[in-house]
C-alpha cells in the first residue's frame, strides 16, 4: 500500500523559518489585542499555524511498507524503466526483448546493492559525531531492529477456550484493558477519600486563585523560563503531529513570544490545554521475553504534545523549587534537585548494612 509523506530529509529548513515569520507575526498581533481567546484555541492556532507553514514548503513522497532508506530519486526510474521493460516482455517474449528485461533486471540488483552499501558507509560515519541519544537510533536503524518489533498476535482465555485475536483493534482493545483498564481499577479509591482528595484540591486552588499562594507560583512565566524550553526534551510529536524541530527551527524570537503569550494565559487562568492531555500510544515488546503472546511482554509509551511536554517543563521545575525551599520530605528522591535513583540505593544498602552490624533482620518492600 502506498502512502504520501513528506520527504523530510530535503526539507528546507530556511524557507520553513522565513514562512514562520509571517505566520508567527500574525499570531502574535492577533493574541495580543484580543486577550479574552481561549487559550484552547490559541493553542489550536499555533498548532495549526506550524503545520501550514510546514504544507506551504514541503515536497511530498511516496512510500510503501517496502520502502528502503537507501532508495532514491535515481533508484526510484531505474524501477519505472525496469517495470515497462517487464510489461513489453509479458506481451512479447522475443530473444531480444528477455535479453534486454534480464540486463536491465540485473543492472537493478547492482544499483541497489551498491546504494545500500553506501548509505550503511554513511551511517556508519555519522557514529564518529552523533550524540548518545542519536548513536542509539543509528545502531537500531543499522540492525534493522525496527523490522522485528511488530505486535503478534495476542492469546487470551475466553469462554474456558485459548483464542487469538489478529485484528489491530482486538489487539489494542486487549492490551489497554492489561495496561490501562485494570491499573485503574487497581488503583481505585473509596468515595469518601476521593471527596477528601477533591476538597484538598479546590482549596489549593482557590488558594492560589487569591493570589496568597507561593509567590514563585502566582508569578508570570519569564523570559527566562521560555528560552530555557528551546532545543529541550523529546522530540516525537503528539496528536498535533508537532515535532520539536518544527517549534526549534521556526523564526526564534516570533516563536518566543507567541509561547510566552499562550502559556502565561495558560499559567494564569489555570487551564491546562485539552488538546495537551491528547496521546498517541504506542505499543513496544519488551526484550527478552520467551512468549510474545502475552500482554505482559508488551508496554506502552503515551506520545503527548510537545507544545504541552515543554510547558509542564517550566511547571515542574517550579515546583522543585518550590519543594525545596520547604524542606520537602527528606526520604523523597524523585523529581528534586540533587536527588537521585542511586542515592535512594545508596540509603537502602547502608540500611541494611546497619541492621546487619547490629544483628538485625532488614525487611525490604517495593512496590512497582
Amino acid at each position: 500500500m502506498r502512502k504520501h509523506v513528506i520527504d523530510w530529509p530535503n526539507f528546507d529548513w530556511s524557507a520553513y523559518r522565513a514562512r514562520s515569520s509571517v505566520i508567527l507575526s500574525e499570531l502574535k498581533n492577533k493574541w495580543s489585542t484580543n486577550t479574552s481567546m481561549s487559550t484552547d484555541v490559541m493553542a489550536d492556532e499555533l498548532s495549526t499555524g506550524i503545520q501550514k507553514c510546514v504544507n506551504d514548503v514541503a515536497d511530498t513522497k511516496f512510500v510503501t511498507e517496502h520502502s528502503r532508506p537507501w532508495i532514491d530519486k535515481v533508484l526510484s526510474e531505474q524501477f519505472k524503466v525496469l517495470g515497462n521493460q517487464a510489461k513489453k516482455c509479458r506481451l512479447r517474449k522475443s530473444p531480444t526483448i528477455v535479453a534486454k528485461y534480464t540486463e536491465l533486471q540485473q543492472e537493478t540488483i547492482n544499483m541497489v546493492k551498491q546504494a545500500e552499501q553506501q548509505w550503511w558507509l554513511r551511517e556508519c560515519e555519522k557514529l564518529n559525531t552523533a550524540s548518545e541519544g542519536e548513536k542509539w537510533k543509528i545502531v537500531s536503524r543499522l540492525t534493522n531492529q525496527a523490522a522485528t518489533s511488530d505486535v503478534q498476535p495476542i492469546r487470551k482465555l475466553q469462554n474456558g477456550k485459548i483464542v487469538y485475536m489478529f485484528e489491530d483493534n482486538d489487539i489494542r482493545t486487549e492490551l489497554e484493558d492489561y495496561h490501562i483498564r485494570k491499573d485503574a481499577q487497581k488503583g481505585s479509591v473509596d468515595d469518601d477519600r476521593e471527596c477528601v482528595i477533591r476538597s484538598s484540591i479546590e482549596e489549593m486552588e482557590n488558594l492560589a486563585r487569591s493570589g496568597s499562594g507561593n509567590e514563585l507560583m502566582n508569578n508570570r512565566l519569564t523570559d527566562y523560563e521560555v528560552g530555557k524550553t528551546f532545543c529541550n526534551g523529546s522530540s516525537t510529536p503528539g496528536p498535533d503531529d508537532v515535532a520539536s524541530r518544527l517549534i526549534d527551527e521556526a523564526d526564534r524570537e516570533l516563536m518566543h513570544e507567541c509561547l510566552k503569550i499562550l502559556w502565561n494565559k495558560a499559567w494564569s487562568d489555570g487551564h491546562f490545554i485539552s488538546e495537551w492531555k491528547r496521546e498517541n500510544r504506542v505499543i513496544i515488546p519488551k526484550l527478552g521475553k520467551e512468549d510474545y503472546s502475552e500482554c505482559s511482554a508488551y508496554r506502552t509509551i503515551s506520545l503527548t504534545s510537545c507544545l504541552g511536554k515543554r510547558f509542564e517543563y517550566i511547571s515542574t521545575h517550579r515546583l522543585t523549587v518550590v519543594l525545596n525551599s520547604v524542606n520537602f520530605d527528606q526520604h523523597q528522591f524523585a523529581y528534586l534537585k540533587n536527588r537521585s535513583s542511586t542515592q535512594a540505593l545508596l540509603v537502602l544498602t547502608e540500611k541494611i548494612k546497619q541492621g546487619l552490624i547490629k544483628g538485625e533482620t532488614a525487611g525490604v518492600v517495593f512496590f512497582d
